[in-house]
């Protein structure tokens, strides 16, 4: 299952600004990946970050509760409110035009 992580901070808990989320950035970050690997979630995308004090990375999990595990593991959720949205292909959701009836 696809997953898209959407882990928004504040200014103040940004690495950029603050001196011990920074601290913990260098040194965690660089162990996601692996970190990633022995829960079985694959990083899909490497985490991206933007100006908006956003961290978004898609990835893959057999379920929730294992993306959760990552999460918490990798400490995101000190310094981020992290959402896990569930997602899948475009193509995909196409297929299920069909399906869905209108009501609009």
């Amino acid at each position: 299952m696809l997953f898209l992580i959407l882990a928004t901070h504040s200014p103040d808990m940004c690495p950029l600004t603050n001196s011990k989320v920074r601290e913990h950035v260098l040194k965690a970050v660089p162990e996601w990946k692996n970190m990633a690997e022995k829960l079985g979630v694959k990083l899909v995308s490497e985490p991206l970050v933007n100006n908006e004090h956003m961290v978004t990375c898609v990835v893959e999990a057999q379920d929730v509760e294992t993306l959760d595990e990552f999460i918490n593991q990798s400490g995101m959720q000190q310094w981020n409110n992290v959402k896990m949205i569930p997602s899948t292909p475009i193509e995909n959701a196409i297929k299920k035009y069909d399906e869905v009836k209108p009501i609009l």
